[in-house]
């Protein structure tokens, strides 16, 4: 089996060495090296002639918008097909990396798995030139910005149930007919954690934000703004409510 030859590109030294461990574990992915420099991430990428580059935007020496457009000048007989992992939420960042030649866009925090899985797909699709300029984003970068959006704390736990357990509905709307049983043990097991904690985290994660989030952004999606004196959501209504505007929202290709 032929590897797809990786560099990595992230000045987050703990979280690229924990994303380079994870990426080991795939049989059929190589990182051929790793850097949280700019200028280094050029002259591996001479070098090394990666399949793709996993990049963050914000990189020491150079940015990534500089290294995109130095690479796109670069006399390589192949060019590395380009993933962008990037903890930078502003509204046009994901246009501009894709016009600059980045090839796909994804917003953390995001799953080490998914991240190999769109490994795999660029390296499986056709020659850059060939792919339509458009920015794209995957569901768990779609959630992503969401639950930022209405100011849900990334460092909580309920944080992450409550984007696997949007995901999850949003590809399979049954399984809401089996919240306890099937989707709680379901983000749990994803999660290396337990259904209660999964359950008991969720609803500190609702309270939170129906307290301290952002009023336009709840009344955005849940037609009311968010305040303690007003009946916060439960689990299930509050998933179901966001998962049912982004089955919506995919099916008229938004």
């Amino acid at each position: 089996m032929d590897k797809r030859r990786v560099l990595v590109a992230d000045t987050g030294e703990e979280y690229r060495r924990e994303f380079v461990k994870e990426i080991h574990e795939e049989p059929d992915i190589q990182v051929m090296g790793q850097t949280g420099n700019g200028f280094e991430l050029i002259d591996l990428i001479q070098h090394q002639e990666p399949d793709v580059v996993v990049m963050e935007m914000i990189l020491a020496g150079i940015d990534g918008v500089e290294v995109l457009e130095r690479l796109a000048s670069l006399p390589l007989e192949r060019k590395p097909r380009v993933l962008v992992v990037t903890s930078l939420t502003t509204g046009n960042m994901a246009d501009l990396a894709v016009s600059r030649g980045a090839n796909h866009y994804m917003t953390k925090p995001c799953r080490p798995a998914t991240v190999c899985e769109r490994i795999r797909q660029l390296c499986n699709a056709g020659c850059p030139e060939e792919e339509p300029k458009q920015p794209k984003q995957d569901l768990e970068s779609i959630v992503t910005n969401i639950l930022l959006e209405i100011g849900v704390p990334p460092h909580i736990s309920g944080y992450s149930y409550l984007r696997e357990a949007i995901i999850l509905t949003v590809n399979d709307g049954e399984i809401m007919r089996a919240v306890t049983k099937v989707l709680y043990p379901t983000v749990a097991k994803r999660c290396h954690s337990t259904a209660q904690r999964v359950e008991r985290s969720i609803r500190h994660a609702i309270k939170t934000v129906w307290e301290h989030g952002d009023p336009a952004a709840l009344q955005k999606y849940f037609g009311q703004p968010g305040s303690c004196q007003r009946k916060k959501p439960t689990n299930s209504e509050f998933i179901a409510r966001i998962a049912d505007r982004l089955q919506l929202r995919l099916r008229i290709n938004i």
